[in-house]
């Protein structure tokens, strides 16, 4: 499916489009945005990444397998919530939050939503860059979303079959190598992904050209986090946050406040272990077990398959590191993945070793 770009407003006040070069655009006002435009309104990209809050992906499957075409529409966010609600009372009291819910499914509708006050439009925007530029990656097909009051609504598609979480504990040695040769070769897929796709001007951030989403920078006392210009600017922010001196308000481009004398012996330490010249590669960011589909069928080959690689919110143009660390992070945060996994079988290359140790300082101050 090409990239969706806005065309025209609708009835409801809704954006729909498929793919083209013109559209419409929601102006953005947030710090966030004014500092990705710095990144943005210079540069000429062959992508565009829709900005409208509400916004249907008129040539997905949703639309065009209804007949006539277009005939359905996407279920309303209050709908969504009814639904959720009704879940949450049969499955578990207090199984979700206004923060991030439990995702709700429509089955007969081959529909999946994620929704929430911590859910982003970008990764609605990540999906659909990965499935125009990066084919042999199996994503979910977006179909449109919503924002609505302080709650966004991602309508994906619904992909069948089992989390390698759930299959893993029983799974034989030879069925964990394979996935991992196989999701090893998809990372360096999306690794190969040339950033000029998106900007013409090399930059740290989300897909899209804005600010961060990794789960580690979001909360209260974070400022935001980019986009930065260049991989030195965000080691700068990283270690300016983690030693808890980084101006809330300042815009993400700026300088960082310099360290508090008695703390920058230690944050000078673990800042030159960061290295400045690492390149800047896409990334998804959490390759947890449980973010990994597999199908509930075999191939003819008799190997797993792997029917997509989901929860790409965290995901961006990142230090070619960034993977590595994070998996390894894991490792030290044992509910967020499997030291197995990332070890054993997963097996990426470790280009940044030299790194880690004032990488997991510097995240474990972050922390306190």
């Amino acid at each position: 499916m090409d990239a969706a770009i806005p065309t025209d407003m609708d009835h409801t006040g809704e954006v729909s489009g498929t793919a083209g070069d013109g559209g419409t655009v929601v102006a953005e006002t947030t710090p966030a945005a004014a500092a990705a435009n710095l990144l943005t309104t210079t540069t000429t990209s062959p992508f565009r990444f829709p900005r409208a809050a509400n916004y249907d992906v008129l040539d997905s499957s949703f639309f065009t397998r209804q007949s006539p075409p277009n005939s359905q529409a996407l279920p309303s966010p209050d709908l969504v919530r009814c639904v959720s609600l009704s879940m949450q009372a049969r499955i578990r009291p207090r199984l979700g939050s206004f923060l991030r819910p439990p995702v709700v499914f429509f089955r007969h509708r081959g529909l999946v939503v994620k929704y929430g006050h911590q859910v982003s439009v970008a990764e609605a925007h990540c999906l659909l860059f990965l499935r125009r530029f990066c084919p042999d990656v199996p994503v979910p097909e977006v179909y449109g979303w919503r924002q609505d009051g302080r709650q966004t609504f991602l309508y994906l598609e619904l992909v069948e079959g089992y989390t390698a979480a759930q299959l893993w504990p029983f799974l034989p040695a030879n069925d964990c190598a394979a996935l991992g040769a196989d999701v090893r070769a998809l990372v360096e897929t999306w690794r190969r992904l040339p950033q000029t796709l998106v900007a013409n001007l090399p930059f740290i951030g989300h897909a899209n050209g804005q600010s961060l989403l990794d789960w580690l920078f979001i909360n209260s006392a974070n400022p935001v986090a980019g986009p930065f210009p260049d991989v030195a600017r965000f080691h700068d922010w990283l270690v300016a946050c983690s030693d808890s001196q980084a101006n809330a308000n300042e815009l993400p481009l700026a300088p960082p406040a310099p360290p508090r004398p008695e703390t920058s012996s230690a944050a000078q330490i673990d800042r030159s272990l960061l290295p400045d010249d690492a390149p800047i590669v896409f990334t998804h960011g959490n390759l947890s077990l449980s973010n990994i589909i597999v199908d509930p069928e075999r191939g003819l080959d008799g190997r797993l398959r792997i029917a997509a690689i989901v929860d790409w919110q965290q995901a961006g143009w990142y230090p070619d590191y960034w993977e590595v660390c994070k998996l390894n992070w894991h490792q030290i945060v044992p509910q967020w993945g499997s030291g197995e996994w990332a070890d054993r079988y997963l097996q990426l290359k470790r280009t940044r070793e030299e790194c880690w140790e004032g990488w997991e300082r510097i995240m474990l101050r972050r922390r306190m």
